[in-house]
């Protein structure tokens, strides 16, 4: 065999190992250990913010509101007259406050429809209606974008779980997402809900894929950790194929469980139901183990830290994992894989 032919070949068989041992290198290794916060309706000070050390994140996500009612073409924000944690002034506090703590942020604005709360079941059906919720929607989007870019935030979201206007409104997604880097130079992704994200077709377009993770996973009352990990197996397997299609890690924009029976069923069925901080710990912990060291997997941002006195413990059945069993799991993996 001549020479030359024999290093084309090594080389080859080099670079196929190298791909399947290095696939998403181009993003970053590091795993977002995050926490979603609830804006405070009125300032905090560092020892309220400090609240938060206590699981040892590496990232939050500071979400500030706008709104729209059902079948409206608006998307209706004040930057400056709302609760004091999403307007300008407190999204550039919360940001002082987390990195004085060397925590780094995510600003993921997020659209509340009134009188439907959920931005999925968004829906218009004239062109013309679809035209002018895009021009408000951008004008939103690109304020908080140069803020971003003003105060060096890390990660931008794009967006959060509109399930028919992402698929219905590839274009405006992939023009939006151009005029976004124009005047924002950090990485950007969009948090599409989970059964929705393989419906997505303007991946490629950003830096990460984000899916809000709160896949039902088991209906019992209180499910076993190992019975949780294997309900996660085809949901990766699903993911991976993902990632792997478009080249890109996957993030977690939004996860988590509520402190009560039958958590890890289809929490939009669970209002009401009985206070159970183990089903919410054995949730977490499932989830943390299962999926931290897959390689297509960037890590998460837990859903919700809140600030206001009295909040979690025992009695608090909401997603918050504050004085309950699921902080203390929590705070073990994050410390661990910091």
């Amino acid at each position: 065999m001549r020479p030359y032919l024999l290093i084309g070949i090594v080389s080859i068989l080099a670079a196929v190992l190298w791909w399947g041992d290095n696939k998403f290198e181009k993003t970053a290794t590091v795993k977002f250990l995050g926490v979603s916060l609830e804006a405070p309706p009125r300032p905090i000070d560092s020892a309220k913010f400090n609240s938060v050390t206590s699981i040892s994140p590496s990232h939050v996500a500071i979400i500030p509101y706008s709104f729209t009612s059902a079948g409206s073409n608006k998307v209706i924000y004040d930057r400056d007259h709302r609760w004091w944690g999403e307007s300008y002034g407190g999204v550039v506090r919360l940001t002082e406050m987390a990195r004085a703590e060397g925590i780094e942020v995510m600003i993921k604005p997020h659209v509340w429809i009134q009188g439907q709360g959920w931005a999925g079941d968004f829906i218009l059906e004239k062109e013309r209606d679809w035209k002018e919720w895009e021009d408000s929607y951008r004008v939103y989007i690109l304020d908080f974008a140069v803020l971003a870019e003003s105060i060096e935030v890390p990660l931008f979201c794009v967006g959060t779980e509109y399930r028919f206007a992402a698929v219905k409104r590839e274009e405006f997604w992939r023009q939006l997402i151009s005029e976004v880097r124009e005047v924002y130079s950090g990485e950007v992704t969009y948090a599409a809900n989970w059964d929705n994200y393989e419906k997505v077709k303007f991946w490629d377009a950003l830096d990460y894929i984000g899916v809000d993770a709160y896949f039902p996973l088991d209906t019992a009352a209180v499910p076993s950790k190992e019975d949780l990990q294997k309900a996660w197996i085809p949901i990766h397997q699903e993911l991976e194929l993902i990632a792997d299609k478009y080249d890109k890690q996957i993030i977690f924009t939004e996860y988590g469980y509520r402190s009560v029976r039958h958590t890890a069923g289809p929490d939009w069925e669970l209002e009401g139901n009985y206070f159970n901080e183990e089903a919410q710990q054995i949730a977490y912990d499932a989830l943390l183990q299962s999926a931290w060291d897959k390689q297509w997997f960037a890590g998460g941002f837990l859903w919700k830290w809140r600030f206001y006195e009295g909040v979690g413990g025992v009695g608090d059945k909401g997603f918050t994992p504050q004085g309950k069993r699921a902080e203390t799991t929590i705070a073990k993996y994050y410390r661990r894989m910091d």
